[in-house]
Formats: C-alpha cells, structure tokens, sequence
C-alpha cells in the first residue's frame, strides 16, 4: 500500500513517474525507475555543463553525480555475437520530445568521452550530460526515457567468415 500511494497521488495531480527503458541489442531489456536508479552504481563528475554550438554557456559548471552511461549498457548486458560487432554498434538516447543522440560503443568504452557521459535523476527525471564533449549542448538530452542499443550497417566478411 506505501507503494501506491505515491503512484496514486501522481496520478491525481496528472504527474508520470519517470522511468528510462533500455533496449535494443542488449541481454536484459529493462525499464529503470528512480529507486533501482538509486541502487546502481554512482559516479561524482565536477565542472558538468552546457555549451552550445554558439559558445554561450546555457548552464554553468557543476558537481553532477549521476549513473554513467557505460554502466547503464553493463547493467543491461550489451549483446556482442562475434569479434567486429562492436565497431557496428551505437546507442541513441532519446528524450521524451523526440530529440536524440548518438554514441558509438568505442566512444563509451575505450575514448575518454565515456568517463563524462552520465545520466542523472533530477525532479523531472533523468538527464543525459556529455561532459568531455567540446560543445556539451548538443548531446545534452533533458527528460531521457530511453537508450536503444543497435548494430548497423553490413557485417564485413572476412577470410575466416568473421563477422
């Protein structure tokens, strides 16, 4: 009953609890509410901002602390079927008005770029920051409600028939 009650009061005053999907070519496809957000694994990143293709500072530095993306993918189990899938696959990471983002798996995992990249639960719900980025602005996705992990392009055939 303690559960539903906040569900219940939200629904009354037209709120949604947030909740960020993650799907696509991964293991376990899931949906994460605040409170398994809260369990997982938490980074501190200072100096976070936004900076837009302008140069204007839209939001000014800051200590976040958050889930980096990289562990959200680890969490979920990202699917790898042979040696070169990798370098084929991206994660987009939408927001619930449509704007999205890319990342490629090399970027999360083996750039720098990965280290900055961290999801946040804030009052209206989870935020995605690209700290290390040169201009943060555009890969600044507000409201995230889903990353959807994909393989594309062709496989390459090799002489071994790897893939």
């Amino acid at each position: 009953m303690r559960r539903l009650l906040p569900v219940l009061f939200a629904s009354l005053l037209g709120l949604h609890a947030a909740v960020l999907s993650i799907g696509g070519s991964v293991e376990k496809p899931m949906e994460i509410d605040a409170e398994t957000f809260s369990k997982l694994p938490q980074t501190t990143l200072d100096r976070v901002g936004l900076v837009c293709m302008s140069g204007a500072v839209k939001e000014a530095p800051k200590r976040r602390t958050g889930v980096l993306l990289s562990t959200l993918l680890e969490h979920a189990g990202v699917k790898s079927t042979g040696n070169r899938v990798r370098n084929r696959m991206v994660l987009l990471a939408s927001g619930s008005d449509g704007y999205g983002v890319t990342f490629s798996f090399h970027e999360l995992f083996n750039t720098p770029v990965g280290e900055g990249v961290l999801v946040v639960r804030e009052t209206e719900g989870f935020t995605l920051y690209s700290q290390k980025d040169y201009v943060t602005g555009p890969r600044h996705v507000r409201d995230l409600s889903a990353l959807q992990v994909e393989i594309v392009g062709n496989p390459m055939k090799t002489k071994k028939g790897d893939q």
